[in-house]
């Protein structure tokens, strides 16, 4: 587990070039899904346990619009790709080029799983307040 977080993270010594950056980007792009649609399946129930017994929904009622589920991965592979197009103008810009998609990869990891578990988390505030409430 260690040794994929290091190739998921890592830089290699090649020159920095545009293309190398994008190889460099979209060798990770199915990891990185992969590990959001894992934190996804956990946050969902998590989701949908918290609103159906916190009350806030009425009959008939949705806890979530069944876009937004579909909305959410289109989203967070915009933001993956603005990660290598950045990195590219940055290093375009700044002179001498150097590697910083590990940081803005493991930054966007970090504000994803935020993403995705907050609705959970709210929801689960909401439940407890409920809870107490009673």
């Amino acid at each position: 587990m260690i040794r994929a977080w290091r190739w998921l993270l890592g830089s290699t010594g090649e020159p920095l070039t545009p293309w190398r950056t994008i190889l460099w980007w979209e060798a990770r792009r199915v990891p990185y899904n992969a590990l959001l649609f894992i934190l996804g399946c956990i946050a969902l129930p998590i989701f949908f346990a918290a609103m159906m017994h916190s009350g806030e929904l009425k009959p008939g009622e949705d806890p979530v619009e069944p876009l937004a589920l579909l909305a959410a991965p289109v989203l967070a592979n915009v933001a993956y790709t603005l990660g290598w197009f950045t990195e590219i103008v940055v290093n375009l810009v700044c002179l001498p080029a150097r590697r910083i998609g590990p940081h803005l990869l493991r930054t966007g990891l970090i504000f994803s799983a935020l993403m995705v578990f907050l609705p959970a988390v709210a929801s689960s505030v909401v439940w407890a307040s409920h809870l107490v409430v009673r």
